[in-house]
């Protein structure tokens, strides 16, 4: 490295420019980072909002029904089932169509006759139709 230098004040000043050239390129670089990093670290933030918000909309249509028999009902039959029921709480004819975005049972192995079933849990897709299938029932 010191020969690289060579001899005289002429060239160690041509060196210096070249490291103060370079610490200044280096410099602007990390600056520039930096309010990228800043501006990604800002829409991470909003993003997370904004997921949380739509996981929390989506819980807003669910409705957790208890105590309807597992071995009477398979999966697929739950949407015609909980159709039924929410039309006879309603006093709606038993045909009439509700909109069911999901219906499912938490991921657990079913349990023998005896014990207690587990939940249904139901997202409708109108938010006003379940508040009212909710005030009937309470």
């Amino acid at each position: 490295m010191i020969s690289e230098l060579g001899t005289g004040p002429n060239s160690l000043d041509a060196h210096v420019q070249q490291l103060e050239s370079t610490t200044d390129t280096h410099s602007t670089q990390i600056t520039c980072s930096m309010q990228q990093f800043s501006m990604l670290n800002t829409k991470l933030i909003s993003l997370r909002r904004y997921m949380e918000d739509l996981d929390n909309r989506g819980r807003r249509n669910n409705i957790r029904i208890r105590g309807l028999l597992e071995f009477n009902t398979g999966i697929e039959n739950l949407p015609q089932i909980l159709t039924g029921l929410f039309n006879s709480f309603l006093n709606c004819p038993k045909d009439t169509v509700i909109k069911l975005d999901r219906v499912h049972r938490p991921h657990r192995p079913k349990g023998r006759p005896e014990e207690t079933p587990h939940d249904i849990i139901c997202c409708l897709c109108d938010f006003t139709l379940k508040e009212a299938i909710m005030r009937q029932t309470s």
